[in-house]
């Protein structure tokens, strides 16, 4: 979907390689599932968030009730955003960045 606009893409297997990558690549945000392996989305969330609480992160879920978007804040997540709603990312990420599409980097998780 965002690739149409000309983002940098860059896809994680889980919360620890999103972890462990987002300091050596910096992307301009962070698109977190909440439920992955090894680690899940609201803890790598929090560790991002530890060193780099500038980081803008994105929780995208299937799970859209008031307890995960209050987990979610908690943890560090500029917004949050279901699955089933995901026709309102772009506008999201226009609305919040300063770069162009094409020089912005994005974790796909």
């Amino acid at each position: 979907m965002l690739g149409k606009f000309g983002a940098e893409i860059l896809e994680c297997r889980g919360g620890q390689e999103a972890v462990e990558r987002y300091h050596n690549f910096a992307p301009d945000w962070v698109l977190m599932d909440i439920e992955m392996p090894c680690l899940d989305g609201i803890l790598a969330t929090r560790q991002i968030i530890a060193t780099s609480p500038q980081a803008r992160i994105v929780i995208l879920t299937q799970h859209d009730d008031e307890d995960a978007r209050q987990t979610a804040r908690e943890a560090g997540a500029r917004w949050f955003l279901a699955k089933d709603k995901l026709e309102q990312l772009p506008a999201i990420l226009f609305s919040h960045t300063t770069m162009m599409f094409p020089q912005t980097h994005l974790f796909n998780i």
